[in-house]
C-alpha cells in the first residue's frame, strides 16, 4: 500500500512537473518566433553593416534559446514516456494533448525563421556574411561568428 502511494504522488509531480515544462516550452517558442517577427518587421533586407549586426546579434540569442529549448524538450520526452507508461491511455492523451500545440507552433514558426534566412543582402560582402550566419544558425550547435 505504501508503494502504491509513493508511485501516486511521483506520478503526480511528473504531472505537475510537464505541465510547468509544456507551458516554458511554449513560452521560449513564443518569444522566439515573436523575435524573429520583429526583425523582419524591422528589416527587409540586409542593407548595411548595422543590419547585419543585428542580425547576428538576433541569431546569437535563437542559438542558446534554441539550445535551452532542446535540454527542456529531452526533459518532456521522459516525462511524457514515465507518464505514459503510469497512467497508459490517460497517459497518452495527456501528453498528445500538450505535445500536438508545441509541434504545430514549431512547425509554423519555421515559415518565419526561413524568410530571416533568406533575406537579400545590397551587395556581395554583405550577402557572403549573411549566408554564412545564416548556414550557422540552422548546422551548428553554437555561434561561431
Amino acid at each position: 500500500m505504501n508503494l502504491s502511494a509513493s508511485g501516486m504522488s511521483l506520478t503526480s509531480m511528473a504531472v505537475t512537473a510537464i505541465l510547468i515544462i509544456s507551458a516554458v516550452i511554449a513560452a521560449g517558442q513564443w518569444w522566439s518566433r515573436h523575435e524573429v517577427s520583429e526583425f523582419l518587421s524591422k528589416y527587409a533586407t540586409i542593407q548595411s553593416d548595422d543590419v547585419l549586426t543585428s542580425f547576428k546579434a538576433m541569431v546569437r540569442r535563437q542559438m542558446f534559446g534554441a539550445i535551452f529549448l532542446i535540454a527542456l524538450g529531452i526533459v518532456f520526452v521522459l516525462l511524457c514516456m514515465f507518464l505514459t507508461s503510469q497512467l497508459m491511455l490517460a497517459g497518452f492523451i495527456l501528453v498528445l494533448s500538450l505535445a500536438t500545440p508545441i509541434f504545430l507552433f514549431a512547425r509554423s514558426s519555421k515559415k518565419v525563421e526561413v524568410r530571416a534566412r533568406t533575406l537579400m543582402c545590397s551587395n556581395e560582402r554583405l550577402q557572403v556574411e549573411y549566408d554564412r550566419v545564416a548556414s550557422a544558425w540552422t548546422k551548428k550547435l553554437l555561434p561561431d561568428f
